[in-house]
């Protein structure tokens, strides 16, 4: 048998070998990938997850209310809520169910607070009940309602007072 003829063999542990050096390299790998993924979320994931911006600017009342730059409120009322009728011709009645929050400007002092909501739930009980089933009910002059029900609220509390009015509930019976 010539040099040529004889062909150089791998012994079964050299082979096994080999698998586990490609195994624990596929396996560091893996766990590298992991690792950088992981990491990554953490670093990038909070500017990932951040509120965008809305594609609608703000209503009026709340651009109005909130002002420029003062960021969260420092408290909040919330009122009782407050039903109204609303008849319909001479015969039908409905009922308007609507809860409202304030968010305050400052801290004012329960007792000047307390002296005031009586003239926000005036008003709002004033131009609620003004409104027709007709508006309450179209999808389409909700923002309009909101807006002038804060104006008024606003205005009867005053805006030292009252810097923005939320609804909470809004139902129409």
């Amino acid at each position: 048998m010539s040099q040529n003829d004889v062909t150089p063999t791998a012994t079964p542990a050299a082979a096994k070998g080999k698998g586990k050096g490609k195994l624990v390299a596929l396996l560091v790998t893996v766990l590298l990938l992991a690792g950088g993924s992981a990491a990554a979320g953490v670093a990038f994931g909070p500017k990932l997850l951040k509120p965008r911006a809305a594609k609608h600017p703000p209503s009026a009342a709340s651009a109005d209310a909130e002002g420029e730059g003062e960021g969260a409120p420092k408290a909040s009322h919330t009122l009782d809520p407050i039903v109204v009728d609303i008849r319909v011709g001479d015969e039908e009645l409905h009922h308007i169910k609507v809860g409202l929050a304030l968010e305050l400007g400052g801290e004012p002092k329960e007792e000047e607070l307390k002296g005031l909501v009586p003239r926000g739930r005036d008003a709002a009980i004033g131009y609620l009940r003004s409104l027709t089933l007709v508006e309450v009910t179209d999808p389409a002059k909700f923002e309009g309602i909101r807006t002038e029900l804060s104006h008024r609220i606003v205005k009867a509390m005053g805006k030292k007072v009252v810097k923005r009015v939320l609804f909470t509930d809004f139902v129409v019976q």
